[in-house]
């Protein structure tokens, strides 16, 4: 889940290109819960939230439009397109997410009153997770210790042991073709921070598998070879109707 922060310090999708996880990229068709989630969230409570750990940049130092100073460390200098750039890496605490966590608290809002929340200095987004106000909260929220044990592409497998019941926040876009076992049952995801993936957990020990499913691929498929079946069928009584002619 670690990821790079491309602030106008390498090409569009360099990062990428290269095997790195940025947080952005090149193309014009974005997700919009998640373009609103980049425009609106504070810089600082970003990197945290999307396990950023390191940034190229044409800035002199870590600082955000609001003036907050997230720590960093000066790995290489180098130009980009005729500017200074620098390579950082970013020491925000606690240094030892993964990229999932459970917070002691879950509270619920409107997407406007998640973000207003998240401006709020000193906000800490480990210590309470936010949800839509569709989302029905549990009378025992709890908090409790989060382990990645496995992690590619579309696929994350995640151990759980809350006090209560609560909701794992996952450092993914969210979408709605995750699908979510929770000990081999089915959880349907939900949207948390106004662009992440977060999972409803009941209280105790479990384990969380996260797939990637891209239903409009296998309906797509599924079109294209029915549509081949169709069209295999028609030639096939073309010529027998040909043959049958010939006769």
């Amino acid at each position: 889940f670690e990821r790079i922060y491309n602030h106008f310090g390498l090409p569009l999708n360099g990062a990428c290109v290269n095997g790195l996880h940025e947080i952005g990229g090149g193309s014009p068709i974005v997700w919009r819960d998640y373009k609103t989630f980049l425009e609106r969230t504070p810089e600082d409570v970003l990197v945290k939230l999307l396990n950023v750990r390191h940034a190229v940049t044409w800035r002199g130092a870590m600082t955000t439009p609001a003036g907050v100073e997230i720590p960093w460390f000066l790995l290489a200098r180098g130009s980009f397109e005729g500017k200074d750039a620098s390579t950082y890496r970013l020491d925000w605490t606690p240094k030892d997410t993964r990229g999932a966590w459970v917070a002691p608290a879950v509270n619920t809002g409107s997407d406007d009153e998640t973000y207003r929340v998240m401006a709020q200095p000193g906000f800490d987004p480990f210590a309470q997770v936010l949800t839509p106000s569709s989302y029905i909260l549990d009378s025992d929220q709890g908090g409790g210790s989060v382990a990645v044990e496995g992690k590619a592409a579309g696929y994350a497998k995640i151990a759980v042991n809350v006090t209560g019941g609560a909701v794992v926040a996952v450092s993914e876009a969210y979408h709605p073709n995750w699908v979510a076992l929770v000990d081999g049952r089915p959880v349907r995801p939900i949207r948390v921070y106004g662009a992440l993936l977060g999972v409803p957990v009941s209280a105790g020990a479990s384990t969380i598998e996260l797939s990637y499913r891209p239903l409009e691929l296998y309906v797509g498929a599924a079109i294209t070879a029915l549509t081949v079946l169709i069209v295999l069928a028609l030639l096939l009584r073309d010529r027998a109707r040909a043959a049958h002619s010939a006769m």
